[in-house]
């Protein structure tokens, strides 16, 4: 999927480098892996989701009177995928993914843990 743009996504509460897909991201698959289409064992970031965008194509206002009795107005809506660029936080993943790592295999709980992550 081509991707459009290198920009700062916003939802209110954070902002992160985010690279803007041309297409929406399905629901369902947030948190899925981005890969470049010729370096396929190379992650480039995360789904998080879609954008919706409108762009009026038209208006039309018809007036009476010097007030508005009709307004017709045709759009046209944009969804487009965001992919979260994980390059900016490769620091910290590289901080913590020992840790993870290390969480997991630790005290010989592998089997308790596949048994818990498959119920």
């Amino acid at each position: 999927m081509p991707f459009q743009r290198d920009f700062t996504y916003s939802d209110g509460k954070y902002e992160s480098k985010a690279l803007e897909l041309s297409v929406p991201i399905p629901k369902g698959t947030s948190g899925g892996s981005a890969f470049f289409a010729n370096k396929n064992d190379t992650v480039i970031g995360m789904a998080i989701g879609t954008i919706r965008s409108e762009v009026v194509v038209s208006c039309v206002e018809e007036y009476e009177d010097q007030e508005v009795k009709m307004r017709e107005k045709i759009s046209e809506i944009i969804r487009c995928g965001v992919i979260l660029r994980l390059y900016p936080l490769k620091e910290w993943i590289e901080s913590i993914l020992p840790k993870i790592i290390e969480s997991l295999t630790i005290r010989s709980s592998g089997p308790k843990l596949l048994r818990r992550l498959c119920r």
